[in-house]
């Protein structure tokens, strides 16, 4: 498994991508998501209100099924992916 921290370091040089990792400790985790291209769920806090940042963000990429049970155009999961249908 790779961590939050690792991931950023391996996408960081794609693309002139600028990963952040924020954790449930950071207080304003929740602030301006829409500003990201993409918000990666990798580990699921249950502190985090999942809704919101689906509904907040332009696009999110959930590994974990955090977001189960919450319907968007713009949520891709691997449930999403290994049955073909396109993400956002």
């Amino acid at each position: 498994m790779v961590s939050a921290g690792r991931f950023a370091q391996i996408l960081l040089p794609i693309r002139g991508s600028r990963p952040q990792v924020r954790s449930p400790d950071d207080p304003f985790v929740l602030d301006n998501l829409g500003q990201y291209d993409c918000v990666l769920i990798v580990t699921d806090h249950t502190d985090y209100d999942y809704r919101k940042i689906v509904n907040e963000a332009q696009l999110v990429v959930d590994s974990r099924y955090a977001t189960r049970g919450i319907k968007s155009d713009k949520l891709c999961t691997a449930r999403t992916v290994s049955a073909k249908k396109s993400c956002a």
